[in-house]
């Protein structure tokens, strides 16, 4: 996958105040390195996001299930189940889902799962910048 975001910083520059002068220069190594731990962020989250959400899925054949890890292109930040039904089972919650291999089962499953899983998410994100 291509990275679609790159850091980027500022010009520096010089300032001058009461006949002091300071100037400001960035850290060559600042755009790569953020660009890279983002990059990798990204991909743990949407990684884990798939990973979470799974057992909330309503599964009858598991192609729900699937379609997200097929429908996503990780790091993008962009989770995507792409079957014709995903939308409507994920905003009909007065639907029955079947219990028989997904438990948690139910519409909304990324809710769901940020109810159980958001804390762990963020702070195992928040160890790629230091």
């Amino acid at each position: 996958m291509a990275d679609k975001r790159k850091i980027s910083t500022p010009r520096g520059c010089v300032v001058s105040s009461n006949g002091q002068t300071a100037q400001l220069i960035w850290n060559p190594d600042f755009t790569p390195r953020r660009t890279k731990q983002f990059s990798n962020c990204q991909k743990y989250v949407d990684e884990a996001v798939l990973k979470y959400s799974s057992p909330f899925v309503p599964m009858e054949t598991g192609v729900l299930d699937k379609s997200g890890i097929l429908g996503t292109d990780v790091g993008s930040g962009e989770v995507q189940y792409i079957t014709p039904y995903a939308a409507k089972l994920y905003r009909h919650p007065e639907y029955s889902f079947s219990t028989r291999y997904h438990q948690l089962a139910q519409a909304e499953w990324f809710e769901a799962m940020k109810k159980q899983h958001r804390d762990e998410i963020l702070a195992a994100a928040a160890t790629y910048f230091d």
